[in-house]
């Protein structure tokens, strides 16, 4: 796997991550080799207003309390399919968790391709780590909440429309606060799960891996709060 575009900051309990679509549907529609272009991060950070301002979901935003999913207006050639730009990673779930005053905050993707059934593992203690995307701290010792988010079908990101599943790697001895046979089912269209825990569970070298293994291709986003 490439390495992974992002921007790591340290104490960014206080931000809100979010999918960047937009300048890759840019690059994608009048660039005559997209491929040769280097595009923004597509994690990335925002202060909670901000984030809702630049995702349109401020109240009287076109998208304020739509369930996950952003909409832009229609009729911009550039505008990916799905007529969206930007969306948060775990949507409103997304945008509450910068403002409950957790130290550290980390957002990334991981993105299995069309048909991918390949299961990915990403590390808490470095989110650069077999990510395709990344914005925040990337090193937690302690998780206090962390949102799972299928961004399939959602605003352009990927056509896919199947299940993630996630649980702890049978390696690395993580549990996210399940039994030892457990899995988070996360549904396609933006369904998201959020795993909270008050005082906290271990992201220590013995437990520190998430395995994540796509149905049928799409893209999973993860943000962590904790410190």
């Amino acid at each position: 796997m490439a390495v992974p575009v992002g921007y790591s900051t340290t104490n960014s309990g206080n931000l809100v991550f979010c999918y960047n679509n937009l300048q890759a549907a840019l690059m994608d529609v009048n660039s005559a080799n997209a491929n040769a272009v280097g595009v923004t991060p597509l994690v990335q950070g925002f202060e909670p207003q901000s984030a809702l301002f630049m995702t349109a979901r401020q109240p009287g935003g076109i998208a304020f309390r739509a369930p996950n999913n952003v909409t832009f207006p229609q009729g911009n050639a550039i505008v990916p399919v799905g007529n969206a730009a930007i969306a948060i990673i775990g949507g409103d779930f997304g945008s509450a968790a910068a403002r409950m005053g957790y130290t550290k905050g980390a957002g990334l993707i991981i993105n299995a391709g069309v048909n991918g059934t390949t299961a990915i593992t990403f590390d808490t203690t470095n989110t650069q780590a077999n990510t395709n995307g990344f914005w925040g701290d990337t090193t937690f010792a302690t998780i206090n909440l962390m949102v799972l988010q299928n961004l399939s079908s959602v605003d352009g990101i990927t056509n896919g429309n199947a299940s993630w599943y996630v649980n702890g790697s049978a390696t690395n001895g993580a549990t996210l606060n399940l039994n030892t046979n457990g899995s988070y089912v996360v549904k396609p269209n933006g369904g998201t799960v959020i795993i909270a825990d008050i005082n906290g569970f271990n992201s220590a070298a013995a437990n520190c891996k998430v395995l994540c293994t796509p149905v049928n291709g799409g893209v999973l986003g993860v943000a962590i709060y904790g410190s």
